[in-house]
């Protein structure tokens, strides 16, 4: 895969120096990009299939991953909350394994604490992109950086209480001190020694925004720009079913005696901070958001991307989702036959890729 010019045209493909290997390309979303090359590798040839590597997130990116299962670290790394997938697995099978794709590879490579990037990953239902970003955000926080991670934008734009503030906008406050509540369980004790030159500030913000003391709106959208503007640490926003942030509300606000208006969640104001794509990369920061096919949202909606990349997310293909039916099979939540060859081929027909599916129909009883 590479890095090829280009402007951003989903009507048309983007220009290619190469034949494709099969591996996606990451883009510009709004400005023509310099020419690099990534290094090509395939998936392994099955030497290392199926094999689960405890905390391997520790240890640096290389090729001899791909095509292996390793330890997303979920109980400890992402205590605010893990993908719908992961959850389900770790349910079903009491691990939290997930497969190291050459996808996976592609992107680790280029959000390494220090980068500054804006990153939007798309694709179609059940290619994975929501497992991505939560191995990312485990992969991060491992290298030592800090990540405020939304595990579904939905929760943005829903429950709770809502008034407007003096500016015409709307508060959701109930779901401000949800984000910063969720925030200081995942990095709460590590605050002081990774911010050294602004903990004690942030940690008054979070605390005033948890109990009420405060407004806290106005605590979490100081505590986002503290975390933008401070230089201690790397640190990520991770965003998944991004494009919710576009979409529908469950707010109303009444116009006549028998009229309801919705409030659109541009109108919100934690919501509308979430809109980090709009803005250019700051230093020391890496935005890293995913979009849903379930996020309630016009299909085809382009969202707006302001100086950065998107990267498509494939489907599995074959011989992935034979290392995950292998993996299955090892941990003994398989219930089909891997000899029968006739079977798989059939299964691999109706997936298409679709991982949720795979899951589905290779896991129930």
């Amino acid at each position: 895969s590479g890095w090829f010019q280009g402007r951003v045209d989903r009507s048309r493909s983007l220009p290619r120096r190469h034949k494709s290997s099969g591996s996606p390309t990451m883009r510009r979303a709004t400005h023509v990009a310099p020419l690099r090359r990534l290094l090509v590798r395939r998936l392994s040839d099955g030497r290392d299939a199926g094999r689960e590597v405890a905390d391997e997130l520790k240890l640096g990116v290389d090729e001899g991953r791909v095509g292996s299962f390793f330890s997303l670290g979920a109980t400890e790394r992402l205590k605010d909350g893990m993908p719908k997938s992961i959850k389900h697995d770790h349910e079903v099978s009491k691990k939290d394994s997930v497969l190291y794709r050459k996808i996976t590879e592609d992107l680790l490579l280029h959000i390494h604490p220090g980068k500054s990037l804006n990153v939007m990953l798309e694709g179609p239902v059940g290619c994975g992109k929501s497992v991505l970003l939560g191995t990312a955000v485990s992969w991060f926080r491992a290298k030592g950086g800090l990540a405020l991670y939304v595990d579904t934008a939905k929760d943005l734009v829903t429950g709770g209480t809502y008034k407007k503030d003096g500016s015409g906008m709307w508060d959701t406050p109930e779901v401000a001190a949800h984000v910063l509540q969720r925030f200081r369980t995942a990095h709460g004790e590590e605050l002081v020694e990774k911010l050294p030159s602004c903990h004690e500030r942030l940690e008054e913000l979070i605390a005033q925004g948890i109990d009420g003391s405060q407004n806290p709106v106005d605590c979490l959208l100081h505590a986002m720009q503290e975390l933008r503007e401070q230089r201690d640490t790397p640190v990520m926003f991770a965003v998944d079913d991004y494009n919710a942030l576009y979409g529908r509300s469950d707010y109303y606000q009444a116009i006549g005696a028998h009229k309801l208006k919705m409030i659109l969640p541009g109108q919100l104001r934690v919501a509308s901070s979430f809109r980090l794509m709009e803005s250019l990369p700051t230093p020391n920061c890496v935005v890293l958001c995913a979009t849903s096919a379930h996020a309630g949202v016009a299909k085809g909606l382009k969202l707006p991307i302001q100086g950065g990349y998107i990267l498509p997310v494939p489907l599995l293909s074959q011989a992935e989702m034979d290392l995950c039916l292998q993996y299955y099979s090892r941990n003994n939540i398989l219930h089909m036959d891997l000899d029968d060859r006739e079977g798989l081929q059939k299964l691999f027909v109706l997936v298409d890729g679709n991982g949720f599916e795979l899951k589905k129909r290779c896991m129930s009883p």
